[in-house]
This record gives structure tokens, sequence and C-alpha cells, in this order.
């Protein structure tokens, strides 16, 4: 049995072999079918190493240099230099160096469509350029009525390049209230920031007709 060195801190072991624990990623089965051999995320064979997008997250690599992704805690890093080993640790203790741009989280969007029969928006899209996995981005009409929710994944699931950007996408609901001339002044997508260390972001996009 694996035991924490201290309350709310625990090994990588033990956050990789905890199932009510980890939280793994959306799309994690694609990385246990099995994962393709990344020597660029797995510098050693069976090793653990930072997510160099987001310290939150961390790859587990087998002895053949295949990487299956995981994450810490809620509230918690990674933290590859970990004494006696790998763990996952608070990121206010100045322990963890982070390869992420913490801070700068600039968000980006992308045109979306009206579809009037029912009446929706389509495509909605914003692009988090620091890259952080699994934050929610919240999609607005520009008179404030919440579209849709989604959450962030890596463009590129094995990306493992600092800042390397995530993408949120969804449609809002159909029968949406107010009118066409109202959907069509844009909308909002928002980052409310995370674990103090990255900034909140907003940024506005275009709706135009199918």
């Amino acid at each position: 049995m694996i035991t924490p060195r201290r309350a709310g801190l625990l090994t990588a072991a033990a956050v990789l072999f905890a199932p009510a624990i980890v939280a793994l990623a959306p799309g994690a089965a694609q990385a246990a079918t099995p994962p393709p051999a990344n020597q660029s995320i797995c510098k050693k064979p069976s090793g653990y190493y930072q997510h160099y997008s987001d310290p939150r997250w961390f790859w587990s690599c087998d002895g053949a240099y295949r990487p299956t992704r995981h994450s810490c805690p809620e509230g918690l890093w990674f933290n590859e230099e970990g004494r006696p080993g790998p763990v996952c640790d608070w990121p206010d203790g100045g322990n963890i160096y982070s390869h992420a741009p913490t801070g700068a989280t600039t968000l980006t969007t992308s045109p979306a469509r009206l579809q009037k029969l029912p009446l929706k928006v389509v495509g909605l899209k914003a692009t988090l350029k620091t890259g952080l996995i699994g934050v929610p981005i919240t999609f607005k009409s520009k008179t404030g009525k919440v579209l849709c929710t989604a959450t962030t994944e890596s463009v590129n699931y094995y990306s493992n390049t600092v800042g390397a950007p995530s993408v949120a996408t969804c449609d809002s609901t159909s029968g949406l209230l107010g009118t066409v001339n109202d959907l069509l002044l844009g909308y909002t997508a928002t980052f409310a920031g995370r674990d103090g260390h990255f900034n909140a972001s907003t940024a506005s996009g275009t709706v135009n007709l199918l």
C-alpha cells in the first residue's frame, strides 16, 4: 500500500492506481487502445512526466514508450521532481516547475452559425492559447443568455508542446429565447481562470446565418 507523504498529497503511483481519484481525460479510451509509442513524451520507458501545457495533468509511460494521460486531483499539480518520487503537489509550495506559461490564458473565438428552424446557434468554438485541459468555457449571447458550456481538450491528444492550444466547442440548445437579430449580434466565450495561477479571459465571436 502506498502512503501519501502528507494529507492532500498523493504519489503519482497512488493517483495512477486509485480509480476513485483519477479523473481520466475525455478521450482517455483512445489512449488505452493501446497508445502509440511517443518518445517526445516518454523520455525514458516506465516513467512519469508533467504535461507541458497543463501542470494538473501528467503522462505515465510503459516499457514501450507508450504514454497514457492522467490528472491530479483538483487543485494539485504534478511535480515531476518530487522526492522520493513524482507526486501530485500543492502549486503554492514553490517546489513545482511548470512548463505551462502561467498567467497568460488568451482566449480566441471562431465564427458560429445561426440556424432558424429550430432556432439555435451551432459551431460555437473557443481556443485557449495556454492549452489547459478540461476547463469550462461558457458561451453567451451578447444579450447575456447562456448558449452552452463546453470543456477544453487538446487540439492533438498526444501534443506535449509548451503552450499547445486547447479547444472547446458546442451548439446551443434548440428554441432559444430572443430574436434572430439579437443572436446575430454575436457571442462571448469566457474562461473563469484556474488555481489562482491562470488568468480569466473573455473573447467575442461572430454569428452568421446558415
